[in-house]
């Protein structure tokens, strides 16, 4: 079977319909990036964390947000594509649907692009970036299998896409203290849930502190939730195993709103009152204080410690049996380090 040129009209069959699947699904990618510096042909895509795999601490999972990166062989501009995910059951969790609506020609290096008309197919393999639709929804963690699905309704295997859960680490007094060295950490996050069908609707917090304002206007703590949610009309059943296990694992990340199903978050710290804690740091240490005075500082400022990236964070842990540490960081690579002050006007070097 002979290829189809490039600009074949769009009533003339497509090359190697028969042969294959002619979209390859690439991977997740955490961040795609359009970039236009310099001359046009110099313009390209930056991809950052391609896998397969997705982790969640939190499931029901809403993938508003998430981006698919995937190839399509001669794509005809105005051509409709559906991506079907099925759960390893063979039951249908979600659909894509996308249309190669844009493609560019470059024919000279300091000239701008030329848009391909309408109709027009694209020479060999093109790399797109598709958004996942808004209201597109893993319910747990699971083997979701990818297909293509033609106009006669025929669907090919593309690849599998495994969803894994991360239960989250109890908030132990330690934890606390490193969510806290974080200066764009949340302290309390919100996700919603809803039936499309009768509007029943789940609303679950986690935070450092409970919120009674929060319960009172419906809101339950995840470790409260009960096992699973059933609207009115059935429609709607969700394991509610996963946010019991892992809301609270998002209160030390940094992250966007309104992504998923997380509706909203509290930070810890304003900008304002982070230049506040340094202007009363520099005040402290030119003031040539006592050793205690500055280890009393850095235990109710926590945020001083952001630089280690710890996991957990703790004070005067002993080292063998004669002596006490300042402070010990147990940070993201399981490192554990072991941090001593001294008095800021002590001279360390002759």
């Amino acid at each position: 079977m002979e290829d189809v040129p490039p600009g074949a009209p769009p009533s003339q069959k497509h090359p190697n319909e028969q042969l294959g699947p002619r979209l390859a699904l690439l991977g997740w990618c955490d961040h795609a990036v359009e970039v236009t510096a310099g001359l046009p042909a110099f313009w390209h895509k930056n991809i950052l964390g391609l896998s397969f795999v997705r982790v969640s601490h939190v499931y029901p999972l809403g993938l508003r947000g998430h981006k698919l990166l995937i190839a399509i062989y001669q794509p005809k501009i105005g051509e409709t594509f559906q991506l079907v995910f099925r759960r390893s059951n063979r039951d249908l969790a979600f659909e894509i649907t996308f249309t190669a609506s844009s493609g560019e020609i470059h024919d000279k290096a300091d000239g701008p692009p030329r848009k391909a008309e309408p109709g027009t197919f694209l020479p060999g393999w093109i790399c797109d970036v598709v958004e996942v639709e808004p209201n597109a929804l893993v319910p747990e963690p699971d083997r979701y299998d990818s297909f293509l699905r033609d106009e006669h309704g025929q669907e090919r295997f593309l690849a599998s896409l495994p969803f894994l859960h991360s239960p989250a680490q109890q908030l132990t007094p330690e934890v606390i203290a490193a969510i806290r060295t974080n200066p764009h950490a949340a302290k309390s996050v919100r996700a919603k849930y809803s039936c499309s069908n009768c509007g029943d609707t789940l609303k679950a917090y986690a935070g450092i502190e409970r919120n009674q304002k929060l319960e009172q206007e419906g809101w339950i703590l995840n470790t409260e939730l009960p096992l699973r949610f059933k609207c009115s009309c059935g429609k709607a059943d969700l394991n509610l195993e996963y946010l019991k296990t892992g809301l609270h694992g998002l209160l030390g990340q940094t992250f966007k709103p309104a992504i998923g199903s997380v509706t909203d978050f509290v930070p810890f710290y304003k900008r304002s009152l982070l230049e506040e804690y340094c202007r009363e740091f520099n005040r402290l240490v030119s003031s040539n204080p006592r050793e205690e005075e500055v280890q009393n500082f850095l235990e109710s400022h926590e945020v001083f410690f952001a630089r280690f990236v710890p996991l957990k964070r703790m004070y005067k842990k002993p080292v063998l049996s004669k002596y006490k540490v300042d402070f010990a960081i147990l940070n993201e690579r399981k490192e554990l380090l072991l941090i001593e002050i001294e008095r800021p006007g002590i001279r360390l070097l002759t």
